[in-house]
């Protein structure tokens, strides 16, 4: 269960160039425009923020799982399914809804943090497991809010 050291370096490269192009757009928005509702279905930039670093939490959990022999993902393994993902992400979203932006940014800064020193030391890292829960999931997100910004500038003008 290792890794070659330049694969390991091509997932983390992925997973922080992804990061990075999301981190800076969402780095452009003011505190209104982060609040402001509906931007992916009714979340807010806001609730990104802890939608992200959530997953970002998951995606260790999933290393942490395979260490241990456990290759299913944790979310499998805790009885959900591809439909109650979405359940489980709206629950969670709203358990975080009252957090302040800045410990939102505080703690998706230190989730990744913890992400990354995980993807460098684990020997189960493989760009499948944590793909979904990381720079392919930073793309999805990026998409919708371009297209939310799309949408705002089309109405302000």
């Amino acid at each position: 269960m290792t890794i070659e050291q330049a694969e390991r370096q091509r997932i983390i490269d992925s997973v922080e160039q992804n990061w990075t192009e999301l981190i800076q757009t969402l780095e452009t928005f003011d505190e209104a425009a982060l609040l402001e509702p509906d931007v992916i279905g009714i979340w807010s930039i806001a609730d990104l923020l802890n939608h992200i670093e959530t997953w970002d939490g998951n995606a260790i959990r999933i290393l942490e799982h395979a260490e241990k022999g456990d290759d299913r993902p944790w979310w499998i393994a805790a009885g959900l399914n591809y439909d109650s993902v979405d359940e489980f992400n709206e629950a969670d979203v709203e358990k975080k809804r009252n957090r302040s932006i800045d410990m939102r940014w505080s703690l998706l800064h230190k989730t990744h943090a913890e992400l990354i020193t995980t993807l460098e030391r684990s020997p189960a890292l493989t760009d499948v497991k944590i793909e979904g829960d990381t720079s392919g999931h930073y793309a999805e997100h990026l998409q919708d809010i371009r297209r939310w910004q799309e949408q705002r500038t089309r109405i302000d003008n």
